[in-house]
């Protein structure tokens, strides 16, 4: 596989909202609540099987919910 089509392993916090589909400051919310955890990486970078987790464990409930949840 070439370098180009290797799919990225970690994405920037842009990425991960629109992925996500929420706002930057929503995924920033949920990375300092540890709901989400990331890597600072110069910038903060999330992997991409931490954002596959997080769907998988939060999927059907509401950010508001997510952000209330004390796991």
């Amino acid at each position: 596989m070439t370098k180009s089509a290797m799919k990225p392993r970690v994405r920037t916090v842009v990425e991960t909202a629109r992925i996500l589909k929420t706002r930057n400051t929503n995924v920033y919310k949920l990375i300092k609540s540890g709901k989400l955890k990331a890597l600072k990486l110069g910038n903060m970078s999330v992997p991409d099987s931490e954002i596959d987790r997080f769907i998988d464990t939060y999927k059907g409930k509401t950010l508001k919910e997510i952000l209330e949840d004390e796991e």
